[in-house]
């Protein structure tokens, strides 16, 4: 087992009122070319965001250009971690988390008015509440919001969901990934109308 650094993990070069804040990237590689944060080929993550802002984001740069414009700062837990298993690549299930990313949100902190954590799992909400937000000082409320995981390997636990069975009911047609959609509207405070 190989100790990981993250990739991207780096200080906003703006203001920021949001952080999103995912696991840690994806897949052990010294190359990362065009991928950025959530950027696995079976993540809904990249799509999610385009679709909730009506903008199309085909390049790495089109992502940080639009992170800036809407003021959010895109993070990870951990800065370190090792993978568990060889190839089983995303699953976070498959990290052991080192070190968390404790310096660099502190720094964001200190700097920014943040308003809202929008977490990219349930698990990540858990270590962003049991791991993180004990070790930093903030004055403000942060709000914490917990979306529904981008991955497919999520859409087992959406169709446990009470909500999404509701909407379900209402209409047949719908699935997990218009749920996670309407999700990430309501984080980030878009209006479906």
């Amino acid at each position: 087992m190989e100790i990981e650094n993250h990739p991207f993990i780096e200080l906003p070069d703006y203001k920021a009122d949001t952080i999103i804040l995912g696991s840690f990237a994806c897949l052990k590689n010294d190359s990362y070319g065009e991928w950025f944060y959530l950027a696995s080929g079976k993540s809904n993550f990249w799509r999610l965001i385009e679709k909730t802002f009506d903008k199309t984001l085909p390049t790495t740069q089109d992502k940080k250009d639009l992170m800036k414009e809407k003021q959010i700062w895109i993070t990870d837990v951990a800065t370190q971690a090792i993978r568990k298993k060889e190839n089983h690549g995303c699953l976070d299930t498959n990290l052991k988390i080192l070190e968390y990313n404790i310096d660099f949100i502190q720094e964001v902190l200190n700097t920014n008015k943040i308003e809202k954590v929008l977490c990219t799992s349930v698990w990540v909400a858990e270590l962003w509440e049991k791991k993180i937000a004990l070790r930093l000082t903030f004055s403000q409320k942060i709000d914490l919001i917990r979306l529904p995981s981008p991955s497919p390997m999520a859409d087992r636990a959406i169709r446990r969901n009470d909500e999404y069975k509701k909407l379900v009911e209402q209409d047949a047609t719908f699935n997990p990934f218009q749920f996670r959609l309407k999700k990430f509207k309501e984080g980030f405070g878009i209006s479906n109308l």
